[in-house]
C-alpha cells in the first residue's frame, strides 16, 4: 500500500503541472520528476491505475499511457501481479562508505575552504516539500556556500536540509558533514548524480569562469536509517574541476 505522503505528493505534482500538452504526458511528467528527484526512492510502488484515476481526476486511459511513458523512459518497471514500481537508476556504480567532499580533499592534501553565502532556517515552499518528500513540511534549512580549494573557486553548492538533521546552524562551520555528525544524524545512504550545464551568469561570476561555459552539475540527495530524504543539495564545479560521482551506503 502507498504510503499517505507519497499520495499526496503525486496528487498535488499532477495538479500543479502545465496542461499544455497531451494529458499523459502532463501526468507523466510530473511522476518523472518525483522519480527524477528521489522523492519516489528506487523501489517505491507506485499507486494501482485507478489509484492515480482518482487522486488524478484523469481518465484511466490517460493513466495507463503516463504508466506506459515511464517503461519507455526506464523510470519503472512491471511486477506481474504486483504493481509497477520505480526502477533503480541506470549505470549505478557500488555503494562505498559515506564521506564528504572536505574529508577527501583533506586525505589529498588540499586545502579547502568555504565561504558561507546562505546559512538559515526558513519557511519551506513546495519546491522544498517536494525534493525532500515531504508534504507537511514547514521550515528548512538553506544553506549556500562557495568552496574554494588550494585558494580557488571550486564549487557553488546550494543545499536544503531538514531542520531534525541540521537543528541549529551555527554549529556549521567548514563542513556540513561534521555538524551532522556531531548532531547525531549523518546520512546512513547518499546518492550523487551527475549532468552537465551552461553556467548561469551569477554562478559563472562566483566561480570566475566563462559565462554560459560547460560546468559539471552534481545532485546529492542524502537518506536517513528510515529511508527519509533529510539533504538536497545541487553544486555546479568550475570547468577545470574532475570528480568521480557513485553512491555511497550500506
Amino acid at each position: 500500500m502507498q504510503s499517505a505522503p507519497h499520495l499526496d505528493l503525486i496528487r498535488d505534482t499532477i495538479a500543479e503541472a502545465d496542461e499544455t500538452g497531451p494529458l499523459y504526458r502532463t501526468v507523466g511528467d510530473g511522476l518523472s520528476r518525483l522519480i527524477e528527484s528521489g522523492a519516489l526512492p528506487p523501489g517505491a510502488r507506485l499507486p494501482s491505475e485507478r489509484q492515480l484515476t482518482d487522486l488524478s481526476g484523469k481518465s484511466r486511459v490517460t493513466i495507463r499511457k503516463a504508466l506506459a511513458l515511464l517503461a519507455e523512459r526506464g523510470l519503472v518497471h512491471q511486477k506481474k501481479g504486483s504493481g509497477t514500481y520505480v526502477s533503480p537508476p541506470k549505470d549505478s556504480a557500488p555503494a562505498q562508505p559515506v564521506t564528504s567532499l572536505t574529508d577527501i580533499l583533506r586525505r589529498q592534501g588540499r586545502t579547502s575552504r568555504t565561504i558561507w553565502l546562505k546559512r538559515h532556517v526558513v519557511p519551506a515552499t513546495y519546491h522544498d516539500r517536494l525534493i525532500l518528500a515531504r508534504p507537511a513540511l514547514e521550515r528548512v534549512v538553506r544553506l549556500e556556500r562557495l568552496r574554494l580549494v588550494d585558494e580557488r573557486p571550486m564549487s557553488l553548492e546550494r543545499s536544503t536540509f531538514t531542520t531534525e538533521a541540521l537543528p541549529d546552524v551555527t554549529m556549521i562551520d567548514q563542513s556540513i558533514y561534521a555538524a551532522l555528525r556531531a548532531n547525531r544524524t549523518l546520512p546512513t545512504r547518499v546518492t550523487q548524480e551527475v549532468t552537465a550545464e551552461n553556467m548561469v551568469p551569477r554562478v559563472a561570476e562566483r566561480l570566475r569562469a566563462l559565462p554560459a561555459a560547460a560546468a559539471l552539475k552534481i545532485t546529492r540527495r542524502g537518506y536517513d536509517r528510515n529511508g527519509a530524504i533529510i539533504e538536497h543539495t545541487e553544486a555546479v564545479f568550475h570547468p577545470e574541476a574532475h570528480r568521480i560521482v557513485s553512491e555511497f551506503g550500506s
